[in-house]
């Protein structure tokens, strides 16, 4: 049986969302070609959010970035998810 995550990655991977890379160790959202370590628990909470905002909300990928830079920030930091 598996998890709610594990069905996330599966439909992800299936709808061309992201790709699960080096035996689930990491992931490639697409089509921006963003890859983080998917072992760190931060992440799977990001997956997750970013496929709700695909399935659950409509949101089109393009209006969707990754890990973009915070303007006027110091130190530098980035928002893991702007829509």
């Amino acid at each position: 049986m598996e998890n709610t995550f594990e069905k996330i990655l599966k439909d992800g991977e299936r709808k061309g969302y992201f790709r699960v890379l080096n035996d689930g160790a990491k992931i490639e959202y697409l089509p921006s070609g963003h890859k983080e370590n998917l072992n760190d628990p931060e992440e799977k909470v990001r997956a997750e959010y970013y496929f709700d905002l695909l399935e659950k909300y409509h949101y089109p990928v393009k209006r969707i970035e990754l890990e973009t830079e915070m303007p006027d920030r110091t130190p530098e930091r980035y928002a893991d998810i702007v829509i």
